[in-house]
């Protein structure tokens, strides 16, 4: 079963543009609001934000957020893998343990 598409309006940069898609609406409005902040950390470095060159420095520091997140899950999964396959050789030591007592 498919989502609904649905026109969500966002506001980046004072203009207004109209996305069809499934995802939440408020989801939407928060990835907009991500894009005005970066617009506007941008302006504060005294680089005005109407520019190409500006626009691509943007979407650098966005693709740098999630590079860098995305390294972090991949670090906590491999941590949380080597974590459970060292719990299940203790569980599988201890339980080989006790089939040798009980014999």
């Amino acid at each position: 079963m498919s989502e609904v598409i649905k026109h969500i309006k966002v506001n980046i940069l004072g203009n207004e543009y109209t996305l069809k898609t499934d995802a939440d609406e408020y989801y939407i409005k928060q990835l907009a609001d991500y894009l005005n902040k970066k617009f506007l950390e941008m302006t504060h470095k005294g680089h005005g934000p109407s520019t190409l060159k500006e626009s691509i420095m943007v979407a650098l520091n966005v693709a740098d957020d999630f590079f860098r997140l995305k390294e972090q899950v991949e670090k906590t999964e491999r941590d949380l893998k080597t974590r459970a396959d060292e719990l299940i050789k203790k569980i599988e030591d201890g339980l080989t343990k006790e089939y040798i007592e009980i014999k």
